[in-house]
């Protein structure tokens, strides 16, 4: 998804209303540390995601600003788009023998309302992200320049 919204290639289908709770990996690690031995979250479950979270737009059009380009948006709607999906997904599998460049999951991913609290996180452990979505993805940049993988 980075490569085709560097090289401007990413269409968006649906209405990027939906919510997303990027979290950047240190902050994870770090929640889970607060966990470990702490008799309070024995046999709990917890969510630890940013203290707050963002629409799919907002999501993307940062990943778009990074690489100073822009986002095709074209709302066909959630039914239209997994529709499609399905048979490109299909002829690239069967035809092609290669996996497709779009899937109901990838759609999923940014169609799907994957909004979270991390307020149990912070009350019972005390946690809370350092890092906001934008200082998140500048770190994780970095990191995959210096891996090749962008």
């Amino acid at each position: 998804m980075y490569r085709n919204i560097a090289q401007h290639k990413f269409v968006l289908t649906t209405s990027g209303s939906s919510y997303l709770s990027p979290t950047y990996v240190t902050d994870v690690v770090r929640g889970i540390i607060k966990a470990i031995g702490n008799e309070k979250a024995y046999n709990e479950i917890f969510n630890l995601s940013a203290d707050t979270d963002l629409t799919v737009q907002e999501y993307l059009d940062t990943i778009a600003e990074y690489f100073h380009t822009g986002i095709i948006k074209i709302n066909i709607g959630y039914r239209l788009s997994v529709f499609l999906a399905g048979i490109i997904e299909g002829f690239c599998n069967h035809v092609l023998k290669k996996d497709g460049f779009v899937s109901k999951s990838k759609i999923d991913f940014l169609a799907v309302d994957h909004s979270t609290s991390s307020k149990k996180a912070q009350e019972v452990l005390g946690f809370h992200a350092d890092h906001d979505f934008a200082a998140g993805f500048e770190k994780t940049m970095k990191w995959c320049r210096e891996k090749g993988f962008i």
